[in-house]
């Protein structure tokens, strides 16, 4: 079992425990998840990562819908811990670990019948589109992820 050491607290998270993430994205599998065996693709995967954190920094208000500021993916880690299979229901947990001038660093969990089927971690780096580089956090979207912490 993997754990994290979050942030400044020094305390010790272990990933697999639903308590230990701030943030909840529900999901399910679709039949195109699935490869010829009946098993969850690792693309699909990450796409339920990706749906969760994107809904994480909305909810957040981190980026503007259509606007210059958008995310990248710096760092991705996934790791799977069970078989998931069609049909599915899905709870992911999103927890915010650290920020830094322009990134957002969070753990993640997928979880199905209260089983952890996959854990990652992320780096996502917030970028200005019109300059074309890292834009550093904001005061005010440092305070609207502190909950998600």
């Amino acid at each position: 079992m993997r754990h994290w050491v979050a942030g400044e607290t020094s305390a010790e998270l272990n990933l697999e425990d639903p308590g230990t993430y701030r943030f909840w994205w529900n999901d399910c599998v679709r039949p195109a998840d699935v490869d010829a065996a009946g098993r969850v693709g690792g693309d699909a995967i990450g796409i339920y990562f990706e749906e969760a954190r994107a809904a994480l920094f909305e909810t957040a208000g981190l980026v503007e819908d259509g606007g210059p500021v958008s995310t990248a993916v710096g760092h991705l880690s996934i790791d799977r811990r069970a078989t998931l299979t069609y049909p599915a229901e899905l709870r992911i947990g999103s927890r915010v670990l650290q920020m830094d001038e322009a990134t957002v660093r969070s753990i993640q969990a997928i979880f199905h019948d209260r089983v952890c089927v996959a854990t990652a971690e992320t780096v996502t780096v917030l970028f200005d589109e019109r300059q074309r580089a890292p834009k550093p956090l904001s005061p005010a979207q440092r305070r609207r992820l502190q909950p998600y912490g």
